[in-house]
């Protein structure tokens, strides 16, 4: 049950972003909103075998993720004697990829597609707020779980 309402909190928080949104002025690029320094503050999981919502507290740790322009993300931080779930650190390269054809009876993907590396994700913004944060933030999908980042810079 907890993983069902995870898993549609950020959906609705999506739509309702997504509801308010109009269309792109002339000139901006799809990768505005992504460019920049991003801090990871948790990595979730979720547990297939208790089906438990598993959260990693990286609030204290200075994990960076910068999207530069050019299509490179660096990934900074010092990740010794943690336990890091988060992407490996050094450079990668990322591709913001077209949203797939919506089809009425196809699947609903929550996001838009980014390829880092050889591995695609979805991304979508919305608002965290917490005992130790209140503002805008990005969640992106991975195999092993969901990243929440909000920007530094």
């Amino acid at each position: 049950m907890k993983r069902l309402i995870l898993m549609i909190v950020p959906a609705l928080i999506c739509g309702m972003v997504l509801t308010g949104c109009s269309d792109k002025a002339e000139g901006t690029s799809e990768d505005n909103i992504l460019s920049g320094k991003w801090k990871l503050l948790l990595f979730t999981s979720f547990s297939t075998m208790e089906e438990l919502v598993i959260p990693i507290d990286y609030t204290q740790k200075n994990i960076i993720y910068e999207f530069r322009a050019n299509n490179v993300l660096t990934v900074s931080g010092a990740i010794n004697n943690i336990d890091y779930r988060g992407h490996e650190i050094g450079k990668h390269s990322y591709e913001i990829l077209p949203l797939p054809p919506s089809e009425p009876a196809g699947p609903c993907f929550v996001g838009h597609p980014i390829k880092i590396n050889t591995e695609t994700h979805f991304i979508s913004f919305g608002w965290l707020c917490s005992g130790f944060y209140d503002g805008a933030a990005m969640f992106m999908s991975t195999q092993n779980g969901d990243l929440t980042l909000v920007r530094v810079d």
